[in-house]
């Protein structure tokens, strides 16, 4: 074997090796460059949707083993994943007391699990803030808070939710048009009220 071939190989290899090193700490780390933690990797992987009956379903990357997510009612719209696939956050319209209509946002753990009620909105006040859209919600880059956007008899109204804690949402900006966007690190967000803009503390 010539010497350059042996050099090449030589490269070659610890071109690899470095390679096998950056792949295994990137994964321990499970950072990105700028030092956001990346999602797991030991989420849910389906994809959720809504039926032709308005009902939220999961089902698997081949488009089998469909799971319904959401309770009766009469609909349920814009199932969102958290960012490490565990919870899936969804909105619909129920019937309350009185069989008065209420806007109810829901999140579910993983697959099978726990089905609990974020909020619950006024009966018969602000029961979509668009078509077939009771909620808009979004989550932060670290699936901590939930922030989302719903009606009130004050209009609308951004609302802030740590989910791990049992405090529930906070309401933190009210006017509209609403509109908001999470910073990398989940700390704060962008929002849009009015003619004017905002920075909130998650």
């Amino acid at each position: 074997m010539s010497r350059d071939r042996l050099r090449l190989y030589t490269y070659l290899a610890l071109l690899f090796a470095a390679v096998a090193v950056v792949a295994v700490l990137g994964g321990l780390a499970r950072t990105s460059l700028r030092g956001v933690p990346l999602p797991s990797d030991t989420g849910v992987d389906r994809i959720s949707y809504v039926d032709l009956d308005r009902q939220v379903w999961t089902m698997n990357a081949e488009g089998s083993e469909g799971t319904r997510m959401s309770p009766e009612g009469p609909f349920f719209a814009w199932p969102t994943w958290s960012p490490d696939g565990q919870e899936l956050v969804f909105s619909g319209v129920l019937a309350g007391k009185d069989e008065q209509l209420q806007a109810v946002l829901y999140v579910r753990n993983g697959l099978g699990g726990e089905l609990r009620e974020l909020h619950t909105g006024e009966p018969g006040v602000g029961l979509t803030i668009g078509r077939d859209v009771p909620h808009y919600a979004t989550w932060s880059p670290d699936s901590r808070y939930l922030a989302f956007v719903g009606g009130s008899s004050e209009g609308l109204k951004l609302y802030v939710d740590d989910l791990q804690d049992s405090v529930g949402p906070k309401a933190t900006v009210n006017r509209a048009p609403l509109f908001h966007d999470w910073s990398p690190d989940s700390r704060h967000m962008l929002v849009h009220g009015g003619q004017e803009h905002f920075v909130v503390d998650a």
